[in-house]
Order: structure tokens, then C-alpha cells, then sequence
């Protein structure tokens, strides 16, 4: 409760300094952030557990890739929303557009280039390591 209400208070604290983000944006940031999941703390809890290499384990940490990846590009959107502010009046809302493209040209580059790429390395390792190991 403290860590999510403490932000909420300082923001106003913050913006008397700089005037920076809306109600709305700052809470869109917020919201998308605390969405993130600690990638590397839950492979670890389910590491502890010995829960890492069950289906159960394997199915967690890829929803929590999944979400991470979601939950990243929402937050780059969430920083790149143009504001009404005086001093952003310039910012263009094509920079929304643009950050949301980039974030799904990155998936597309990931699934369809280093997901082949590493499957590759992973069926010319386990053929070497085979037969070193034999």
C-alpha cells in the first residue's frame, strides 16, 4: 500500500518544480511500471522452490516474458504521450505512433530472426555436446 501511494504523493510535489507530466499520464506511467514483473526475481523463486524446469515453472516464466515485453513497449508509450503542456507544445503525437511501431518491429525481429538463430544453437550444441560427452 506505502509503495504504491508514496508516488502518487510526490508527484505533486514534483510537478510544483517542473510542471512535467498530466494527472493522466503520470497515472498511465505508474500503472504500467508496478506492471512489471521482476524477470529475474521469479526465476529465482522458482529456481528455490524447484519449480524452474516443471511445466508449471516453464509456463510462469513465459507469461512473464510475455507480460514484460507488453508491459515495456506500454511503458514506452506511456512516456512518449504528448502532453498539453506549454513547454510540449512542439512534441508531435507521431512519436506515440512511432514508439508502438518500433515496439512491434522489435517482436517481429525477435521471433523471426533470433528465435531461429538460437533454436540453431541450441540442436548444434546438444549434437556436440552429445557426442563429447559420449
Amino acid at each position: 500500500m506505502t509503495s504504491n501511494s508514496i508516488p502518487l504523493f510526490l508527484r505533486t510535489a514534483v510537478e510544483k518544480d517542473h510542471g512535467s507530466a498530466g494527472y493522466w499520464q503520470f497515472l498511465l506511467f505508474i500503472g504500467v511500471a508496478l506492471s512489471i514483473t521482476a524477470f529475474p526475481v521469479l526465476a529465482r523463486i522458482l529456481a528455490e522452490l524447484k519449480l524452474l524446469t516443471t511445466s508449471v515453472g516453464q509456463t510462469a516464466l513465459a507469461a512473464a516474458a510475455f507480460n514484460d515485453i507488453a508491459a515495456w513497449i506500454l511503458l514506452a508509450l506511456a512516456v512518449a504521450l504528448p502532453g498539453s503542456h506549454d513547454h510540449q507544445k512542439h512534441v508531435s503525437p507521431l512519436i506515440s505512433i512511432w514508439v508502438l511501431l518500433s515496439g512491434v518491429t522489435f517482436v517481429i525481429f525477435m521471433f523471426f530472426l533470433i528465435q531461429p538463430a538460437m533454436r540453431w544453437t541450441i540442436r548444434y550444441y546438444d549434437e556436440t555436446m552429445g557426442k563429447t560427452c559420449l
